[in-house]
């Protein structure tokens, strides 16, 4: 689900800058007051800091949240930032190969029998989704094993071994599932039994 904001737009990718805001002992915002003279709550606080007669960029939408809390004159707020990248949820098959292949990058044919390797690259964390790669199309489908993992590093590689033993040749789409929602399908051939492995 895509961040909105406050106007309905997507907020866009890329680096960001987090705030965490905690009034001080005197349970007010700043001074208590905002510049229009209204009390500063922390609710009204985010309508002054998301309504201005133009449109602000990130640095002025900074510079009116410090100056209405932390750096305004004896104000005991606390305010902590840091720095993160934002991006759209993102799964993704880098390479289809066979076991004995591992490491090659692209999608190559695999005879039928052998272990099927699919690799990957992910945003999401790991212990927090799983992710199910499945074949959903093609002649005899489900004969060839289901894999799932929750394992990878915060690298984001993950891969998955599959089983192709009596599975018929021909062209197969492999779909890559995260929580239940499809992130990416390839298509990869699984050649008879007596073949050469080539590039698919």
């Amino acid at each position: 689900m895509a961040l909105l904001t406050p106007d309905g737009e997507q907020l866009a990718e890329g680096q960001t800058t987090g705030y965490v805001l905690a009034v001080g002992r005197d349970n007010r915002v700043g001074d208590g007051l905002l510049p229009d003279g209204s009390n500063a709550t922390l609710d009204a606080l985010a309508e002054y800091l998301t309504t201005s007669p133009g449109r602000l960029d990130a640095w002025q939408v900074r510079e009116r949240l410090l100056g209405q809390t932390v750096d305004e004159a004896g104000s005991d707020d606390l305010l902590v930032s840091t720095q993160f990248r934002y991006a759209e949820k993102s799964t993704t098959v880098s390479s289809v190969t066979p076991e004995s292949l591992v490491g090659a990058e692209g999608i190559y044919a695999v005879t039928a029998g052998e272990t099927m390797v699919v690799r990957g690259r992910t945003n999401r964390l790991p212990d927090e989704s799983t992710i199910m790669v499945e074949a959903t199309d093609g002649p005899t489908p489900s004969r060839i094993s289901t894999a799932w993992t929750q394992d990878w590093n915060l690298d984001g590689n993950w891969a998955v071994s599959m089983n192709t033993d009596g599975v018929e040749p021909g062209r197969y789409t492999l779909t890559v599932d995260v929580d239940g929602d499809t992130a990416d399908q390839v298509q990869v051939r699984i050649l008879p039994s007596f073949g050469n492995v080539t590039p698919g």
